[in-house]
């Protein structure tokens, strides 16, 4: 019995030495490297408040992107409608996605989120488009905003539009 006391020790320090040597490992890991990916900055335009985008472009800019946004003239509850997004940059890269949610401030609608896809061959490369259907607000509330982002994975533009729905 005394012969085997030596062996436990020695398997016990090997075994603390283990231990030891895999958790210094993991705190190295948490310590040095990435493990979530890196958010794209996000810089807010402003688009002139008096500008509505029904029918017509409205735009917000900065030094290196220009975005605008178009709607029918008349956007109708539970109606479908044509989303346009058009965006120009100046220096950097054109953005790899565009999004458009539509939201009311102080009012929970749901997800109302659309991805657009680069328009049709022919077209002006910079336009995005892609449909849309406003719920009803139970409230009778018609003031939406259109919140359009268009990020390259370095950056995100967003811009707030806002509008007002029909009734039907």
């Amino acid at each position: 019995m005394a012969e085997k006391t030596p062996r436990v020790h020695v398997l016990a320090v090997v075994g603390a030495a283990f231990v030891l040597a895999a958790l210094t490992a993991l705190a190295y890991w948490l310590a040095f490297t990435d493990r979530a990916p890196e958010r794209p900055r996000i810089i807010e335009l402003s688009a002139p408040a008096d500008c509505i985008p029904l029918g017509n472009w409205c735009r917000a800019r900065d030094s290196k992107r220009d975005i605008a946004l178009r709607l029918p003239a008349v956007v109708t509850y539970l109606r479908e409608f044509e989303v346009e997004v058009r965006v120009r940059s100046a220096g950097e890269t054109g953005p790899g996605e565009v999004t458009v949610t539509f939201e009311m401030a102080g009012m929970n609608m749901g997800m109302n989120r659309i991805r657009l896809h680069p328009a049709a061959t022919g077209a002006e490369p910079s336009i995005w488009i892609g449909k849309a259907m406003l719920p009803v607000c139970a409230s009778g509330r018609t003031d939406w905003q259109a919140i359009v982002s268009a990020g390259n994975g370095q950056r995100s533009y967003r811009v707030v539009f806002g509008f007002e729905a029909a009734k039907r």
